[in-house]
């Protein structure tokens, strides 16, 4: 019953149905599960992820999207960390990718909704009002 998450029941339907396209069983790897520049520390000429108590098994996709989400990466990036990834870029893993992006867009609104309504304390309060306004934009605006 939060109010957080009634901006969301417009995009759930649409998550509901592209979840539904996606192929079930597919390719998974280790996966980091709260990958975004926070948790990335350069380290004696290189890049290390830090803070994996969220890893598991999952689409490649899913921290690939989770970097764009977190750190508002434009639109421009996402073939640039596809053939980071996978070396090269097709119109198929474009597609799948834009899927994923709009559930992961999804799935983090409902995490800052969430925090919010479990009455945070009010230092954490307006950075995550403001975090949570600037990712419901960003959502609203994805909603295809």
């Amino acid at each position: 019953n939060s109010s957080y998450l009634k901006d969301l029941e417009q995009g759930y339907k649409k998550v509901l149905a592209i979840e539904k396209d996606l192929p079930q069983g597919a390719y998974q790897v280790a996966a980091h599960n709260d990958l975004f520049s926070a948790n990335i520390i350069h380290n004696q000429g290189s890049l290390k992820a830090i803070d994996w108590e969220y890893a598991g098994w999952a689409s490649p996709y899913n921290d690939l999207t989770l970097l764009v989400v977190e750190d508002f990466l434009p639109n421009e990036s996402h073939d640039l960390i596809l053939k980071t990834y996978f070396g090269k870029v097709t119109q198929a893993q474009r597609n799948v990718f834009q899927k994923i992006l709009f559930l992961q867009r999804f799935v983090v609104m409902c995490w800052y909704g969430s925090q919010l309504s479990g009455g945070l304390k009010k230092n954490l309060s307006q950075e995550y009002q403001q975090r949570y306004e600037k990712h419901l934009k960003v959502f609203q605006n994805s909603i295809y």
